[in-house]
């Protein structure tokens, strides 16, 4: 690298936003540059190291080896750094009326919204949760990129720049309709083989939630559908005689309103295990320091209830 006697820090910066976005369009609009003042930026850098950086690649652009060896050394510092310069910022969540968006999965909206209404009133900031797209890879993209501010699943990253901790575990278990002509109160092994089955798809892994949970590998069932959705997989097992699978929280707190039995499952079976899931770098940020602590606190509300 050429010597230079005054070198701009805030290369690094831009560097670093470009590499971790994929996309000088998005780098600058997370810098608030225009395209053109970033393209600059990464053009001083490569000029500066004498490397190239960034190459085209179809409609983006891709890292070089350089780019991959410049970030890994400058990853931890500029964490660091941010870190300490978001230790000296303020939030208020009664004066400030920032929006935080949080990618969550259905059963946690259903569960934790109308408690977090009641936590939010008179507070000026805003919570909202929005459906995960079901592209895992968009998922980590808006996360990173900024786009939403944390996440709530049931997939504990293994990416060194997310940090995740443990908010919710739930049991799980069958559920019929009442009035079901061959079930009441109890269901056997081959009384759940016999059934005809409501299928709830975790479209991220193309897996069902029973597959993945119950510890032994299950046999071939006879499907009755398949959902995407777990409030459309409760409203079809109470006004069918087909069964299905869900956690037991979200099967007592919809029973009335669909008419289903909750029934103990016939298997051992892990839990749901949901996670916050966040960057490293926001790690200290007051204001996501607010949103996780809140969320913690209406999960452990939520808990408290179903005890």
């Amino acid at each position: 690298m050429p010597q230079q006697r005054h070198f701009d820090l805030n290369l690094l910066r831009c560097f670093s936003v470009v590499y971790r976005t994929g996309s000088f369009t998005q780098a600058a609009a997370e810098l608030d540059l225009t395209q053109s003042s970033v393209s600059n930026a990464i053009a001083r850098l490569r000029q500066a190291i004498g490397e190239e950086l960034f190459v085209r690649s179809g409609r983006g652009i891709q890292p070089t080896s350089a780019a991959h060896q410049l970030h890994e050394q400058l990853e931890s510092p500029l964490l660091q750094i941010e870190s300490a310069l978001h230790s000296f910022e303020r939030f208020d969540p009664l004066q400030s009326a920032r929006t935080f968006q949080v990618y969550a999965m259905e059963p946690a909206i259903h569960q934790l919204q109308p408690l977090l209404d009641q936590r939010l009133k008179g507070a000026a900031s805003r919570i909202v949760f929005r459906d995960m797209p079901s592209q895992e890879s968009l998922i980590y993209d808006h996360l990173i990129g900024g786009k939403v501010d944390l996440l709530i699943d049931f997939i504990e990253p293994q990416q060194a720049s997310l940090r995740s901790l443990a908010l919710q575990q739930q049991p799980i278990c069958c559920i019929a309709r009442r009035g079901h002509p061959r079930i009441e109160g109890t269901l056997d092994r081959e009384g759940y083989y016999r059934e005809e089955h409501v299928i709830f798809n975790l479209r991220r892994q193309n897996i069902t939630l029973a597959d993945l949970l119950i510890r032994e590998r299950l046999r071939p069932r006879r499907i009755y559908c398949e959902h995407g959705s777990l409030i459309g997989m409760l409203a079809t097992v109470g006004r069918s005689n087909a069964i299905g699978v869900t956690s037991v929280a979200m099967a007592r707190q919809y029973q009335e309103s669909f008419g289903l039995q909750v029934l103990p499952l016939p298997f051992i079976a892990d839990p749901v295990r949901v996670h916050l899931v966040w960057t490293a770098r926001m790690e200290h940020h007051p204001a996501q320091q607010w949103l996780r602590t809140t969320l913690q606190q209406v999960a452990g509300q939520l808990e408290t209830a179903e005890a």
